[in-house]
């Protein structure tokens, strides 16, 4: 499979935008200092992440599928050069806003929550190494997921091709073998394993083999005048599946186990199902993103770390002039929002594009 899928980006777009209303929710909980307008269901925008590691495990298997295999050593050029443009892709914007994250930190402390500040921490911060704490750039925990998952998947790619659906098997085994015996909050804990056992990893080896499943097996490739009809009820049942967590997430003042396997049983089914329909349905010429949603889909990850900045700002300076009523609830959230589309967007335009035009021209 080649070239960019659209509808990819777009729930890429749908993830991003899922997230961002968790974190807004936050805000506005927190600046609000009358009436609260946002429902307590967007609480389920905490399954963005979820949606983005299924969506990671997909394109890595998809990206690879025509990597040279034809010997060892060609096999280990293409895990490198696999590994290098996903460092290319997460490490230079990540690095620049935490440097950003970091002066605001330094200039004035009380903007950010870190209770446990030191150069090692700043360190496994910017190096997106595990850590007890969360990362300067909070958002990062979740790249520090994705890079054990690079990781791996580059250690993967030096085998023979045919041998992936067993391997991302024998990983998804492992976690389940492994998890408990970890414990997700003891701060003396070997925090390599934590991660390394992580329930959320089986959202990227589902990601994985519907990838190799829908694109590399023989079976099932000769069976897509069956398969891919079946894109439209699996992109709807995915959605329903979700909207019937939306109940959950409005009544349930419990937090979830984000550590733990619930958010795991939770959001990855529907999400394979969203991502298995929304793919089939662009092979299959049916439905096709509109054009705004795949440029936020592009967008996403410099909106995924540039929201944070924008929605602190915004609330603070909420929380000079609040008034009773929703009226300033609803201009600040719509500015709020506005403003971080806008901010993801000049990052991306600005920042992000040159620097990966800049590292596929290194890697040539």
């Amino acid at each position: 499979m080649q070239g960019k899928l659209h509808n990819i980006q777009a729930l890429r777009a749908f993830a991003v935008l899922l997230v961002v209303a968790l974190h807004l929710l936050a805000v506005e909980t927190k600046y609000s200092q009358f009436e609260v307008l946002l429902p307590t269901f967007l609480r389920i925008g905490i399954s963005g992440v979820d949606l983005f590691f299924v969506i990671s495990g997909f394109i890595m298997v998809t990206v690879t599928a025509n990597l040279p295999a034809a010997s060892l050593t060609a096999r280990r050029l293409g895990s490198w050069r696999f590994f290098y443009m996903r460092l290319s892709r997460i490490y230079p914007l990540y690095w620049l806003v935490s440097a950003v994250v970091l002066v605001i930190f330094l200039s004035h402390p009380s903007f950010l929550n870190a209770p446990h500040f030191s150069v090692s921490f700043v360190i496994h911060s910017f190096l997106l190494l595990p850590q007890s704490s969360l990362p300067l750039l909070m958002v990062g925990w979740s790249l520090v997921h994705e890079m054990y998952f690079y990781v791996v998947f580059a250690m993967f790619l030096l085998l023979p091709r045919h041998y992936l659906p067993y391997l991302l098997f024998a990983w998804l085994g492992a976690v389940i073998v492994g998890f408990p015996h970890t414990d997700p909050f003891d701060p003396e804990q070997n925090q390599y394993l934590r991660f390394a056992f992580s329930p959320v990893t089986a959202e990227f080896i589902a990601g994985g083999l519907l990838a190799f499943f829908m694109f590399e097996n023989k079976k099932i490739k000769s069976a897509a005048t069956f398969i891919f009809p079946l894109a439209l009820p699996c992109l709807l049942v995915g959605f329903l599946s979700l909207g019937t967590l939306w109940h959950y997430f409005s009544f349930n003042t419990e937090t979830i186990d984000v550590m733990g396997w619930t958010r795991v049983y939770l959001f990855t089914f529907p999400y394979v199902l969203m991502l298995y329909g929304a793919v089939a349905m662009e092979r299959n010429g049916q439905w096709l993103a509109p054009a705004w949603v795949v440029r936020i889909g592009d967008r996403s990850y410099s909106i995924y770390l540039t929201h944070i900045l924008v929605l602190s700002f915004c609330g603070r300076a909420w929380k000079t002039f609040a008034w009773p009523g929703y009226l300033d609830n609803v201009v600040i959230l719509s500015l709020t929002i506005f403003g971080v589309l806008l901010c993801g967007r000049w990052c991306y335009n600005n920042v992000e594009k040159p620097l990966l035009d800049l590292s596929r021209r290194l890697s040539v």
